[in-house]
């Protein structure tokens, strides 16, 4: 990122007051993130999607992914594990990019599993990139003790899930809680379409939906809302979110 860069931000946004802070929230909540840990997920000079129904690529601001990580999984600590210890919370970035919230998702520890699924293949690739090199040689035998993985497919198909469902024992399918994020990534028919996979192969999960157009999308796949963010509503899109969940009752 260039003086120059900042320079156009500023006068994108009308060289005044709100023009100054968009400057510097591009800084703390994007650039900040990559300098600290010299890793490249701010570049969003990649080619559109040839599917109009997908976004360009643009990245989370860390404090509000922190955010949402955080507020999703106290929720399921105090809400979904206390009656089973056994649980196995995995965290998937449904449109991933170029791997930010995996890297955030894994620095919480929170996670037996970090995933990442991305079509486009120049973000596959700098996601892969921007993950530590002893995560990026992960073996198939080595995923049971690693906490990263990334998949380059697209979210509408089951291959990510199975993927993912492939290195966890078939006993232990029931007791995973999948954390899935969307950083409005596409639009709602491809919402649909990843929460009916969702709802398929688990039978607990969470939602966590930045800068969330399409609510009804959500609301209609049989997830209830249970937390959002505290901004107001005139605030930025990229500081605004809901947290869903949707819990299938276990029959014997």
């Amino acid at each position: 990122m260039t003086i120059k860069d900042y320079l156009n931000i500023f006068t994108y946004h009308g060289s005044g007051m709100y023009a100054l802070g968009r400057v510097f929230d591009t800084f703390k909540e994007c650039h900040w993130f990559d300098l600290k840990r010299n890793v490249n997920t701010t570049e969003i000079k990649a080619d559109s999607y040839e599917d109009s129904r997908y976004m360009i690529y643009m990245p989370v601001y860390t404090s509000v992914c922190f955010e949402m990580i955080r507020k999703s999984f106290e929720w399921y600590t105090s809400g979904i594990r206390y009656s089973n210890p056994n649980l196995i919370p995995i965290f998937v970035d449904l449109g991933a990019g170029s791997g930010k919230t995996i890297i955030i998702a894994n620095e919480t520890k929170f996670f037996q599993l970090c995933v990442g699924v991305e079509l486009k293949e120049v973000l596959s690739k700098r996601s892969q990139k921007n993950l530590p090199p002893p995560l990026m040689e992960m073996s198939q035998k080595q995923i049971s003790t690693a906490s990263v993985l990334h998949i380059h497919a697209n979210v509408e198909g089951d291959y990510w899930v199975d993927h993912i469902l492939s290195h966890i024992p078939e006993d232990r399918h029931r007791d995973i809680v999948l954390f899935a994020f969307n950083h409005n990534s596409y639009d709602g028919d491809v919402v649909t379409k990843t929460l009916n996979i969702i709802n398929r192969k688990f039978d607990n999960s969470l939602y966590l939906y930045q800068n969330p157009i399409h609510q009804r999308a959500v609301l209609s796949s049989g997830f209830e809302e249970i937390q959002r963010d505290a901004a107001p509503n005139n605030a930025h899109k990229n500081f605004k979110y809901i947290i869903y969940r949707n819990t299938k009752e276990k029959t014997s």
